[in-house]
């Protein structure tokens, strides 16, 4: 647990790879964090399975231990629990680096909610194997577990633990 004040005044702010190299396996955000080096906070911890927020925390949010800043996906945590993860519906944008260095999500499913992702969102260490995008998504698809735009003429993101061939579609 971050606490909320060191000597007597709040903790607003996480600094960069501030855990790092740690052992750290949950951590929890209080009510006080207004900011956060929301892309790299976290690298390096690949102990992380939640992320956890104070409900009192204005700037920041955590469902199921996934990092949030109001509809957007931050951090999904380097050792979530699970080898299958869906964005939550309603989240609207991926964060660069959301699965940084993770090894357990194989699989993601992107809502129709969703209409920005960065392109850096599924790079860096993480183990994809397969992105699926809701049909009903405006913004992507999803062709052959490869993120492409919506028309698919725009391949956006390979996942990194893709093994095997890949044809480009025509």
């Amino acid at each position: 647990v971050i606490p909320s004040e060191i000597d007597g005044a709040a903790v607003t702010h996480i600094d960069d790879r501030i855990f790092s190299g740690t052992d750290v396996i949950s951590v929890t955000i209080p009510s006080t964090v207004t900011s956060l080096y929301d892309q790299t906070t976290f690298i390096g911890c690949t102990t992380l399975e939640r992320i956890d927020v104070d409900p009192d925390n204005t700037a920041y949010s955590s469902i199921d231990g996934v990092l949030f800043q109001g509809d957007r996906l931050l951090v999904v945590p380097a050792a979530y629990p699970v080898s299958d993860y869906t964005v939550p519906d309603g989240t609207a944008s991926l964060n660069m680096f959301i699965l940084q260095d993770n090894t357990t999500v194989r699989s993601i499913t992107i809502p129709s909610s969703v209409t920005s992702i960065d392109p850096t969102s599924f790079t860096t260490g993480c183990k994809l194997e397969e992105i699926v995008v809701d049909p009903d998504n405006t913004a992507y698809s999803s062709i052959d577990g490869v993120l492409c735009s919506k028309d698919g003429t725009r391949l956006i993101s390979v996942p990194n633990g893709m093994t095997g061939g890949y044809t480009v579609p025509e």
